[in-house]
């Protein structure tokens, strides 16, 4: 098969009609010789002497066993049986190799070396060099026997053949059969892991759901603009979703200056109505045609999604909508369409996004809400009025409090007489707080304190607890209108319905279909 000079590094080279997938240790262990590793099925780890360069190379395929030659210096035998029907001698990275011809049945191998020490030593053989070590390769039918070493003389041979002894033993065929099972298992468990990394990153940070993943259309657009949106409008019922997708609809062709236009309003009302659209929507092309030939649309300009694009035709980017809102799928309707929308908004496609979620509380309910830039809901509040007559009521109610409270104050100090002089003081008594028993008025109760210094001590402690519990309540009350007034928004006040400006409102709500008109 090959008689001439073959190129080894490392001192190595190998026989291999597998795809090469084991270690060094795996081709030699279990075995007495370390110059013929064979231990690894479908392959053969040939060392030779010298470390790097050209060594003579033989190899014989034989109908039986040859007699021994005493002219070879180290001589071993393993058994090898051919894993494919190509078998080839392999040169160290694969620069060159030579074909074998050998069946797939069991060989016996003899592997025979001269001048292995004096190649050691050379090391590396230059052009030019003399070349000091030769190998014969010889295979033959044989049936499967142990490896064993038939002579040793060189020093470098005796190095080998130890390292090969020293190896544990070779798994079984069992145990190597579980193994390749087991490695088999971890390459698909870390190409999975891998797959799951990669879809991870493209789902911004979080896998989707497989309907997600199949849901197709626009869906990967929407991951770029607003992750969380997703998942909330797979977590609403389909009738909310097919809402979503009208409304998105018209929001698209109202930014667009086109819902207002005969033939464009047409569809819109079947669109809300569930009825085919009419001409030109029931077919592209002609709605394409309608769009560019029709004196009254607008042609107005708007950037790209992510900026990237300044000049685009907001009519055209709208155009797509109210085909998505018709898709059979609700979930992929409201997808689709709503990113067309976002398209027609182009870079301020966030404040859609914010009366989106607006229009359609329960978008949020299930699911937490997107981090939201407070410069987004700008827009939005400038529709809503600035003062709330609650609040105004609030901050009335806390100032006449703190009055009352004041005077209260002012009685106590001036000995019951309130700022005209007081009856209460004239009278000598009043009503206890809880509307209970009369008590002295505090004047009196002060003039008998001290006529009557043995008067029951109880009675004085029982005087002032009333007192106490009197102003604590008026604080309480005082806080607690101005928790109503701080809790409901500040100078603004609540947003109990909002309101969304080009927004379609809901008239009906039967069969679980919203209904909606325009505003």
């Amino acid at each position: 098969m090959l008689n001439g000079e073959v190129h080894v590094r490392y001192g190595q080279i190998y026989v291999e009609s597998v795809v090469w997938g084991y270690a060094m240790d795996e081709y030699f262990a279990g075995q007495s010789n370390g110059l013929c590793g064979a231990s690894a099925p479908g392959g053969l780890f040939l060392n030779t002497g010298l470390h790097t360069g050209y060594v003579g190379f033989t190899v014989e395929v034989l109908d039986a066993e040859p007699p021994t030659d005493e002219r070879w210096e180290d001589v071993v035998e393993a058994p090898f049986r051919p894993k494919a029907t190509e078998t080839l001698l392999v040169e160290w990275a694969g620069e060159d190799f030579w074909e074998l011809e050998l069946e797939e049945i069991d060989y016996r191998v003899r592997y025979s070396a001269v001048g292995m020490d004096a190649a050691r030593d050379q090391d590396t053989r230059r052009a030019n060099d003399p070349g000091y070590d030769r190998y014969l390769l010889q295979f033959w039918p044989a049936p499967p026997s142990p490896d064993h070493v038939i002579k040793q003389t060189s020093e470098i041979a005796a190095y080998w053949h130890d390292f090969a002894r020293e190896l544990p033993e070779p798994p079984s065929d069992e145990e190597r059969a579980l193994l390749v099972d087991w490695e088999g298992r971890q390459h698909q468990i870390d190409e999975e892991r891998l797959r799951q990394r990669a879809e991870t990153s493209a789902w911004k940070g979080r896998m989707p759901s497989e309907r997600l993943r199949r849901v197709g259309g626009n869906v990967m657009g929407m991951v770029t603009i607003d992750r969380d949106l997703l998942d909330e409008l797979e977590a609403v019922p389909p009738s909310t979703q097919r809402s979503i997708a009208r409304w998105a609809a018209y929001r698209a062709y109202a930014a667009a200056g086109l819902a207002e236009i005969g033939w464009v309003s047409r569809g819109l009302d079947a669109l809300d109505q569930g009825r085919e659209l009419p001409p030109p929507f029931d077919h592209i092309d002609r709605t394409w045609e309608a769009l560019f030939e029709e004196e009254r649309v607008p042609h107005s300009i708007v950037s790209s999604l992510e900026g990237s694009v300044p000049y685009m035709l907001q009519q055209a980017m709208a155009l797509p909508a109210i085909f998505a809102a018709t898709d059979p799928d609700p979930l992929r309707a409201a997808v689709d369409s709503l990113y067309a929308a976002a398209a027609t908004f182009g870079p301020e496609y966030p404040t859609l996004f914010v009366q989106l979620r607006l229009a359609f509380p329960l978008l949020t309910a299930n699911t937490p809400p997107p981090v939201r830039e407070p410069d987004l809901l700008k827009g939005l509040l400038a529709h809503f009025p600035e003062d709330d007559p609650r609040e105004e009521e609030a901050e009335d109610r806390v100032e006449e409090r703190a009055e009352d409270r004041a005077e209260k104050k002012a009685e106590r100090k001036d000995g019951g007489q309130g700022p005209e002089g007081g009856s209460e003081a004239a009278g000598g008594r009043t009503e206890n707080v809880r509307g209970g028993a009369p008590q002295d008025a505090p004047g009196e109760s002060a003039a008998a304190e001290a006529a009557d210094p043995g008067a029951d001590a109880a009675t004085r402690p029982s005087e002032r607890d009333a007192q106490a519990e009197h102003d604590g309540r008026e604080e309480r009350d005082e806080r607690g209108a101005r928790t109503e007034h701080d809790g409901r928004g500040g100078a603004r006040g609540p947003v109990a319905s909002p309101v969304i400006p080009g927004a379609r409102r809901p008239t009906s709500t039967s069969g679980g279909a919203t209904a909606v008109d325009r505003p």
